[in-house]
């Protein structure tokens, strides 16, 4: 639940944080996170500041429609060296190329 939720916020502490909210996209669409995923999230990223309240979409018209992961993740062929994608699913007419560059921006972060 923590990769998601770093997906879906734009926050400052938060890896991923895009200053300019005109380069990101406006959230996941309908992500309802757990209760207890700001603990977690700071729990494992220290300079996070958190609250549920921080998942509530800016309702702009560009959203994240899906997140899938992908590869062999949670099968029987995982192992502690194998790797997964994570496919970030949205509407390209729906993006400025300004967000697109800043969604790039923003997962390459996450995945450091």
């Amino acid at each position: 639940m923590i990769l998601p939720s770093l997906v879906h916020l734009n926050l400052p502490g938060v890896p991923g944080y895009i200053e300019d909210p005109q380069q990101v996209p406006d959230g996941v669409l309908d992500f309802k996170p757990e209760d207890d995923i700001p603990r977690r999230i700071e729990r494992q990223i220290p300079s996070a500041n958190v609250t549920l309240a921080d998942f509530a979409r800016r309702g702009g018209s560009s959203p994240i429609y899906s997140l899938a992961a992908m590869g062999s993740l949670a099968t029987i062929a995982q192992t502690s060296k194998s790797d997964f994608d994570i496919w970030v699913c949205v509407k390209k007419e729906e993006f400025t190329p300004e967000k697109i560059e800043g969604l790039a921006v923003k997962l390459k972060e996450i995945e450091k």
